[in-house]
């Protein structure tokens, strides 16, 4: 299942849900698996970007800017999968790119 996505420069960036599960449960002993692909927007070029469990994420001046699912952390990664940075080392919450700023709420502050 297809989780969220964003459209950048005619190529969309997409996050599918690769989880193992047993009658609708994760399965046991299992953590949850998101996965980045790309493709262009008429279909073609499928391809993945970076297995690195994605949440919310956002597509900006070649890079993917995301918050990891398992530490919470935010990191970003070039849209051709390489390069991956953390550029904040404790758990975030809704983030969000405008202009050249990222903006967050940091769920670690009084």
């Amino acid at each position: 299942d297809t989780e969220m996505f964003s459209i950048d420069e005619g190529i969309i960036y997409y996050v599918i849900d690769e989880t193992p599960y047993t009658d609708g449960e994760l399965t046991e002993g299992m953590t949850p698996v998101y996965t980045v692909y790309k493709m262009k927007v008429d279909g073609t070029e499928k391809s993945m970007v970076t297995g690195a469990s994605p949440g919310p994420f956002n597509v900006y001046k070649g890079w993917i800017y995301y918050q990891d699912r398992v530490d919470g952390m935010i990191y970003r990664v070039k849209t051709d999968g390489t390069g991956k940075e953390m550029i904040r080392d404790n758990s975030l919450l809704n983030l969000m790119i405008i202009g050249d700023w990222i903006y967050f709420y940091d769920n670690q502050q009084p």
